[in-house]
């Protein structure tokens, strides 16, 4: 039952602003936890008692979780470091980055489903990655005892498909200027750390996968890179990209 309560108390935090007052009651009788390390994870970490340590499972850096040659049959739940989803298009012959999740984020979803995931690789992007797994059988399971669950999950899939449908809106409608600025505020809010003075840092990302991201060439992320970092929009090295949010929202104020 650990690992359910864990589940519940992740998916209910995640749409805390529209939670009703029995899902506030339920995340408060689930948080209370006392300090035990179990597999390098201390239970205050995650909120709750941790399940066996056999319902861990650990990578290292560009270590593939799953990928089309073992496709995913798991919903997978990041308990410390970073994984990046890509999927192949149908004709195989470009890849496409579907999101970087952080630590409390679901990815593997479609093994929930009977849609087809073989186009589908997810690779951890730190070493140590560490996550959680359920089948679909033991969510349907959960579910069933947990009818929150369920709920819960809808919750979540639903925002998800509606980024994606801002996503697909802003390709069709955004130039690739605009598109680009905003996956560099996406990322930079899901992934970077605020500095003293309102800028946002956060790891470096290639032009070839921002690229991936956007669905245009290497050559013009880089072009427009080149161009944002003159009109000070943004810095970036080897090392780290640093975005200065105000600045980078002039471009969404310009006219095409």
């Amino acid at each position: 039952m650990q690992d359910t309560r864990y589940l519940l108390h992740l998916l209910l935090r995640r749409g805390a602003s529209k939670m009703s007052g029995d899902e506030r009651q339920i995340v408060t009788l689930i948080s209370d936890s006392r300090p035990r390390v179990a597999h390098g994870v201390r239970e205050k970490e995650l909120g709750c008692q941790p399940p066996h340590p056999s319902e861990f499972l650990e990578y290292q850096k560009n270590q593939t979780i799953y990928s089309p040659d073992r496709p995913c049959v798991n919903l997978y739940l990041i308990i410390g470091g970073k994984v990046m989803v890509r999927r192949t298009t149908a004709e195989g012959d470009s890849e496409l980055l579907v999101d970087i999740y952080v630590v409390d984020e679901f990815f593997g979803d479609r093994a929930l489903t009977d849609s087809n995931n073989s186009y589908e690789k997810a690779i951890a992007v730190e070493r140590d990655t560490r996550v959680m797994t359920w089948t679909d059988t033991e969510i349907q399971q959960l579910i069933l005892r947990r009818p929150q669950l369920g709920i819960a999950l809808i919750q979540m899939l639903t925002r998800r498909c509606i980024n994606y449908s801002r996503r697909i809106e802003s390709c069709s409608s955004d130039t690739v200027a605009r598109r680009l600025a905003r996956s560099l505020i996406h990322f930079s809010e899901r992934l970077g750390e605020k500095l003293e003075n309102g800028s946002i840092q956060l790891m470096p990302l290639s032009h070839e996968l921002l690229a991936e991201y956007i669905g245009t060439s290497r050559e013009l992320v880089t072009q427009y890179m080149n161009q944002f970092r003159r009109q000070d929009y943004l810095r970036y090295s080897r090392k780290e990209i640093v975005v200065y949010p105000e600045a980078m929202n002039e471009i969404f104020r310009q006219s095409d």
